[in-house]
């Protein structure tokens, strides 16, 4: 696991060559904490081919395996991010025609792709991104993994084609914003799709390939590396759960291969729960690490430790110091280089610090289980709209404004903003509704949000797709409603929420978070299970669920989805958090934002801690946006 950065100047670009070493070096110097052990890079001065990279030593931790990585004829560069799981066989098929001078994946990539060229892109089984320079047929080449696990980011302009691991090197080479990308962070509360909230900053398709000829002339073309497949449907439920025993276990071991000591994410739900088991059956020598919070309705850690009694593993609990969290708010709020919603950044940034200092490069983590088999609520509510929708449209309003009068209970999950959320989307068909139930601001609350300047710059006449282009491709390879949103939860909440926090919180300690449920064979199987086998009325997860009843207590299969959410709502109402956040959307930091409207902020504020409305997702939105304008 490493960060990757470089910038491919345009034949004519008339920026010097001092200038060019010196942003390859700033943009390197933004992603060193992607990888401490080893740093590197590749410079073609003549045609314009700057390349840099920062390494996290995980297989073969030599010098052998340092980057760039060039082939033998000096003829092929390549830097590259992530981890491929099947390399230990595609080494095999390439012995025959090259003499390997390390251990690493890197080399397998380097050799299969001198041999293949990007058809190779294809056999690998991993998260990755890739950029080889082939100086033979003159071009870069630049590919991304099919599910978007790892990061790249891009930006093209009138001097060059610049990229990186993460958007803090190239925020440099623009000042405004864009349009799409304020729209979705400040509805949904993360950038889903390609764009990013920085005008000409882009984020590569997931499952693509970048072609850029050299010498540069600013054109470059893109295409898929691998469509993927749609099985036939299994209906024979023993079958599938023969067949699911087979595929995990061997995706388990995959991405146990390293050279140095695993451990995994242990949260007490499901998914990681059977990964422990099939880390202990599999003979893996590894450590369970879980977080704990003092507040018991947000706390996991003591199923957490039924788990690891039953299956007799390594297990260690930690649990969040208040004080500490305090202490790392700074960090936290700007990890993502983009604002962003998802508070649970607190505990997953906290124990990857935690399980990094403990001597781990390696995590497993569980992410990719609820996409897959249908374990989030909103997965479930077409179901609910079925019904509801024969309530008249007018009664729906009144139901949808009425509710916000109810005061907020400040539970984990509370069965009043479910409510909210719910009568919210209510209003609208099953697309429409799956963009509302997670909605953070509305439309009228944008206005108030945001300044008068601001909003007519950037927002007016600005039209809200919501999550329509992904539902027009769902229904090209899904049957049912229910099926097209678990569909659309993963390209877009999977991806660009759930994967980027995993990303960036982990490797900010330098450490790799690894996630066996999106290895390509799981992905295959999991289209094999019928809609009904996953969710049936408002039951979710039933095929996993049913699958780990054989081997796993039922105090844990039974337990419904609580999420690794922490209890911000509760320490916003305590002083010393109180103190941070006044003083972080002060009036004087919100006016040098140039953007946000301070009263309205300030009233959200007084509504939280007034315990009126509980206003988490909001003052953390917005947080995470004022602190990277003072950054």
């Amino acid at each position: 696991m490493c960060g990757i950065t470089g910038i491919i100047y345009k034949k004519n670009s008339k920026i010097s060559i001092l200038e060019r070493d010196e942003a390859l070096s700033n943009q390197v110097s933004e992603i060193v904490h992607r990888g401490p052990d080893d740093r590197g890079h590749f410079i073609d001065a003549d045609l314009g081919v700057y390349l840099g990279q920062t390494r996290l030593s995980i297989q073969d931790i030599s010098q052998a395996g340092h980057q760039p990585m060039i082939s033998s004829d000096q003829n092929t560069i390549i830097i590259y991010n992530g981890e491929v799981f099947n390399f230990l066989d595609l080494r095999k098929e390439l012995e025959k025609d090259f003499k390997f001078q390390s251990g690493s994946d890197t080399e397998v990539i380097l050799n299969g792709y001198i041999k293949y060229g990007e058809k190779f892109f294809e056999k690998l089984n991993g998260m990755f991104a890739i950029v080889i320079y082939d100086k033979i047929n003159n071009k870069v080449v630049i590919s991304r993994d099919t599910v978007g696990i790892k990061p790249f980011y891009y930006i093209n302009n009138k001097d060059f084609f610049a990229f990186s691991s993460e958007i803090n090197g190239l925020k440099i080479y623009t000042d405004g914003y864009n349009k799409k990308g304020i729209t979705k962070v400040f509805t949904q509360g993360y950038t889903y799709g390609l764009d990013t909230i920085y005008d000409g900053i882009y984020k590569l398709k997931q499952g693509n390939c970048l072609n850029i000829p050299i010498p540069y002339d600013g054109a470059f073309s893109e295409n898929t590396i691998l469509s993927p497949q749609n099985p036939v449907l299994e209906n024979d439920k023993q079958k599938l759960f023969l067949e699911f025993d087979k595929i995990l276990k061997e995706a388990v071991n995959k991405v146990s291969i390293s050279d140095v000591p695993i451990s995994l994410f242990l949260s007490g739900g499901l998914d990681s729960s059977l990964l422990a088991y099939y880390l202990k059956e599999s003979g893996v020598d590894f450590k369970a690490f879980t977080l704990g919070f003092k507040e018991d309705q947000f706390d996991e850690s003591k199923i957490a430790k039924k788990i690891s009694n039953f299956l007799g593993i390594d297990h260690q609990t930690f649990y969040i110091n208040k004080k500490e969290v305090l202490e790392n708010l700074d960090q936290i709020l700007a990890i993502y280089n983009e604002p962003h919603v998802d508070f649970s950044s607190i505990p997953t940034y906290l124990l990857s610090k935690k399980v990094r200092k403990s001597g781990y490069k390696v995590a497993l983590g569980g992410d990719g289980g609820d996409e897959l088999f249908g374990g989030y609520p909103t997965q479930y509510l077409p179901n609910f709209l079925k019904y509801y929708s024969y309530v008249p449209l007018f009664l729906r309003r009144i139901f949808s404004k009425g509710v916000h009068l109810f005061p907020s209970s400040f539970g984990k999950l509370s069965f009043d903003e479910k409510l909210k959320r719910v009568l919210n989307g209510g209003m609208y068909e099953y697309k429409r509704a799956h963009f509302e139930w997670k909605r953070i601001f509305r439309d009228d609350q944008m206005k108030d949000l945001f300044t008068q300047e601001f909003y007519d710059m950037h927002l007016t006449g600005m039209k809200n797709t919501y999550f329509n282009d992904y539902f027009d491709n769902s229904t090209k390879d899904t049957d049912t409603q229910i099926s097209q949103v678990i569909d659309v939860d993963f390209h877009t909440f999977l991806v660009d929420d759930c994967l980027v926090k995993s990303d960036r919180c982990s490797m900010k300690n330098g450490l790799e978070i690894r996630v066996p449920f999106l290895q390509n064979e799981i992905i295959e199987f999991a289209k094999k299970v019928p809609i009904s086998y996953k969710i049936k009325g408002f039951n979710t997860k039933i095929f996993l669920r049913e699958f780990a009843d054989f081997i796993l207590p039922k105090e844990i299969t039974g337990l419904k989805k609580m999420g690794f959410t922490p209890p911000l709502n509760l320490w916003l109402l305590e002083d010393d958090f109180k103190k941070y956040f006044n003083n972080l959307l002060s009036e004087k930091n919100i006016i040098k934002t140039g953007i946000f409207n301070y009263n309205y902020v300030n009233q959200l504020l007084e509504d939280h801690f007034s315990k009126r409305i509980d206003r988490t997702k909001e003052i953390w939105l917005i947080s995470s946006f004022v602190i990277l304008n003072l950054n």
